[in-house]
């Protein structure tokens, strides 16, 4: 019994060893999937053919779309390449099947040959919208505006000068050019954008302000640049060196402006800009309104960029710094001309405001080669990018031409026949118009006049500009001849009845017309001693004095009779009645709880409100009625303002003036942070006492960017002697 429980005993060990060993030796097939180049063999055991085979499952790529609906469309269109492929008895390639399941899909050669790669399939559409999203679109624009940006956005050092006198004086002699006249000026803006309606933080603002060369005003001009930086708000403040003699027939400082590497403002003139004095120059909206243009330049060789400076024309720019200048810019590179494209062009981008027109220059190593402007095209096409923004093609295709030139050359003189030199002379073309300075003898020449040139203008400080009409290119001996002398007017103002000395005054001066009178135009003249002089740039019919609480006066043909005076030219004004009162002192408001005035300073004479459509009132007496034979009894009412907030920098107060409840008009003011500005009208004959009331119309205001509050800082009502 024993031995036979030992030999059950035996067999039992025997056969768990030969189960282990079955085990370590021929383990479980494990399911990997089938390396390049491998096959498996034919073998009766189909479970282990199957699981070598069997491809092991790959994690699906990923892919990023800007499109919501792009996955669900992907996967559509995936599905159905499967199902057209995957056609009984052909395989993805579209060939026949040679292996069966019984083989594993081996061939002929032994399972030696690698697997062949899947056939490369055409892109789907949602797939090719996709790229064309990445290439197209504001991403694509913005990409393309700041490679545009040279030397990443900085400007030439050469161009900064320093405000401060000392190192304004040893920056321009480092040069070796005498220093120009310098005034520091202080600047103050806001730069805001008009799609996110914000400021833009941080934004570069660049001010380049302009000096005519050896101080000559109507010859070419010095541009020189300061680059301040805007806070979180888009506020931007800052001193910048400015010409008291500014350029003849060219802006006196502009603004551009680079926000996130890219230029939002190429090149903008500024409208107002008073030398010496705290410019507070409002908001500047950064337009974003995509452009393009097509600049052609087959007609040159060499390497060539396209620079694009807003409405800044670069032709009076001083030779030698044109170059420098035109770097700050964006610019565009042009391709070079091949056998099969033998066409040499550029699209340039840009923003613009819909309004002017910018300026491009074809540029070389050598420097600039010709400017045109760009003109508006009879139909405007728009192309959509990737992300549905339009860029817009506004303007015809620029074609910079290097044939078909002929010079223009001639000499301007003065009535009695002299050469009159460092005059400005200008060819007029269709887009450009070039100019030239005579040299001593008054001797001019244009080597590359606009093809178009039609007519050709000669402006100087002393002489009244002359145009020249029916001029072509290929005509020399032009003779230009100065006619007239720039009318000079030197006289003493006093006070009729005190005869003491009036230091400032409003002069209108008025030019001949012979069917309708033109616009006059209006000086601010200031004298410390009531001692004038005024140079008017046109003939002189009457000028017209005017001042606060004085009558206006007018004088005819004042060349005539500042010639008939023996000695110094006296011109005395009477004064009229000026009634003034502080605008805090209102006689009635329609809500009190929204004015408000400075309580802490009583003499302060302002009061303010930041709601519009709400009226304030004053009783006004406007005495008796003058006797007969008396001058008088007509009234102008005069509204001083000033702005609580700030705002855009072309906006104006519209405040509607009531007398006794009958409407006389609407004033217009301009806003302004620092500075009182004015509004005048006419209320008619007045006597006795009047209800005058005044409502502010337009209110305005953009969270914690814009805010138009209105403060009435002065209210008067001059007397006049007649309507």
């Amino acid at each position: 019994m024993r031995k036979k429980l030992t030999i059950v005993t035996l067999s039992l060990l025997l056969l768990t060893a030969a189960a282990a060993a079955w085990v370590v030796l021929d383990p479980p097939v494990a399911h990997r999937a089938k390396r390049p180049g491998e096959t498996c063999s034919a073998t009766t055991d189909t479970g282990r053919a199957a699981a070598c085979c069997a491809p092991a499952p790959t994690a699906a790529p990923t892919k990023i779309l800007t499109n919501p609906d792009a996955d669900k469309q992907a996967a559509r269109e995936a599905a159905e390449q499967r199902e057209q492929g995957s056609q009984p008895g052909k395989a993805e390639s579209g060939s026949p099947q040679t292996g069966g399941a019984g083989n594993g899909g081996a061939n002929n050669s032994g399972g030696n040959t690698p697997t062949p790669p899947p056939a490369k399939r055409n892109p789907t559409p949602s797939e090719r919208e996709e790229a064309a999203r990445q290439a197209g679109g504001r991403a694509a624009y913005r990409s393309r505006l700041e490679a545009s940006a040279p030397d990443n956005g900085k400007a030439d050092a050469a161009l900064k000068k320093s405000s401060k006198q000392e190192e304004w004086i040893k920056q321009w002699k480092d040069e070796g050019i005498e220093p120009p006249e310098m005034v520091p000026t202080q600047v103050t803006g806001k730069v805001m954008s008009q799609q996110a309606r914000e400021g833009i933080a941080g934004a570069v603002v660049a001010l380049l302000t302009f000096f005519p060369v050896n101080g000559q005003p109507g010859g070419q001009i010095w541009p020189v640049l300061t680059e301040l930086i805007a806070d979180a708000q888009g506020n931007f403040a800052g001193e910048v060196p400015a010409s008291p003699k500014p350029p003849f027939y060219y802006t006196s400082a502009a603004i551009t402006v680079r926000a996130e590497s890219y230029r939002v403002i190429a090149g903008m003139p500024l409208s107002t800009f008073n030398v010496g004095q705290l410019n507070s120059l409002g908001i500047f909206w950064a337009p974003e309104n995509p452009f393009s243009v097509e600049c052609d330049g087959t007609q040159f060789s060499g390497s060539l960029e396209v620079v694009c400076t807003g409405q800044l024309d670069p032709q009076r720019w001083y030779g030698p710094k044109r170059g420098p200048v035109l770097s700050y810019f964006p610019h565009f590179a042009m391709s070079a001309a091949t056998e099969k494209n033998p066409t040499r062009s550029v699209k340039v981008l840009g923003n613009w405001d819909d309004k002017v027109p910018p300026f491009m220059t074809l540029t070389s190593s050598g420097g600039p080669l010709q400017t045109k402007r760009c003109v508006r095209a009879k139909v405007q096409s728009q192309k959509s990018g990737g992300e549905q923004v339009n860029t817009a093609e506004p303007f015809d295709k620029i074609v910079f031409e290097s044939s078909g030139f002929a010079e223009i050359s001639g000499q301007v003189v003065d009535s009695q026949g002299a050469g009159v030199p460092n005059a400005t002379v200008i060819a007029a073309g269709d887009t450009e118009n070039p100019t030239e300075l005579t040299d001593s003898l008054g001797f001019f020449r244009f080597e590359k006049p606009p093809k178009k040139t039609t007519l050709l203008a000669a402006a100087h400080d002393d002489f009244i500009t002359v145009i020249q009409k029916d001029v072509t290119p290929g005509m020399s001996s032009v003779r230009i001849v100065f006619k007239d002398r720039k009318p000079v007017l030197t006289f003493h103002l006093r006070d009729q009845l005190t005869q003491m000395d009036i230091t400032s005054v409003n002069i209108k001066l008025f030019q001949p017309g012979k069917s309708k009178t033109p616009a006059p135009i209006v000086k601010e003249l200031t004298s410390q001693n009531g001692a004038f002089y005024v140079k008017s740039d046109t003939l002189l019919a009457s000028i017209t004095l005017e001042k606060v609480g004085y009558f206006p006066l007018t004088v005819l043909d004042p060349v005539k009779v500042q010639s008939q005076q023996t000695g110094e030219w006296n011109i005395y004004m009477n004064p009229g009645r000026k009634l003034e009162v502080r605008p805090r002192d209102h006689t009635a408001c329609q809500d009190a709880a929204r004015y408000y005035s400075d309580t802490q300073n009583t003499q302060d004479p302002g009061i303010w409100t930041y709601w519009s459509n709400l009226w304030i009132e004053y009783t006004i007496d406007f005495g008796a009625a003058p006797e007969a034979g008396v001058e008088g009894g007509f009234f102008d009412v005069v509204l001083g303002c000033r702005n609580e907030g700030i705002v855009d920098n072309n906006y104006q107060f519209q405040v509607k003036v009531y007398v006794d409840d009958v409407e006389k008009g609407t004033l217009n003011v301009l806003a302004n942070t620092l500075t009182e500005q004015f509004g005048r009208m006419s209320l008619g004959q007045l006597s006795g006492i009047h209800r005058v009331r005044l409502v502010w119309l337009n209110d305005s205001w953009i969270p914690d960017q814009l805010d138009a509050n209105i403060r009435y800082q002065s209210l008067k009502f001059l007397e006049q002697p007649g309507p």
